[in-house]
C-alpha cells in the first residue's frame, strides 16, 4: 500500500461531487505528515503524474482549488464525458 492509498480510498468511498479537506485531515487520513511541499508548493497539488496525484485521480476526483491561508485543498469529482453512439440511426 503505498503512502498515499488511505486517501485514494477515503475519496472512493464518499459520496459526493466536492470534498474540501484541510491539509491536517488529509494527514490524519494518510497517518502520516505531509512534506513541507505541500504547505507551498501549488504544483505539488497539480493533477499530473505524481505518486500524490494518483491518490485522487484514480478515485475519479481533479484538485480544483488550494487555498494555502487556510491549508484547504477542495477536490472535485470528474463527470465522464457522455458517450456517443456512432451506431445510431437517425430517422429520416
Amino acid at each position: 500500500m503505498g503512502k498515499y492509498t488511505p486517501l485514494e480510498i477515503f475519496l472512493v468511498s464518499a459520496d459526493k461531487t466536492e470534498i474540501s479537506l484541510t491539509f491536517s485531515r488529509i494527514e490524519s487520513i494518510i497517518g502520516t505528515s505531509l512534506p513541507p511541499s505541500a504547505y507551498n508548493y501549488r504544483p505539488w497539488w497539480g493533477n499530473s503524474h505524481h505518486t500524490q496525484a494518483f491518490a485522487w485521480l484514480n478515485a475519479g476526483f481533479k484538485v480544483e482549488h488550494i487555498d494555502f491561508a487556510r491549508q484547504t485543498v477542495l477536490f472535485c469529482k470528474e463527470v465522464p464525458a457522455k458517450s456517443i453512439n456512432t451506431n445510431a440511426v437517425t430517422p429520416g
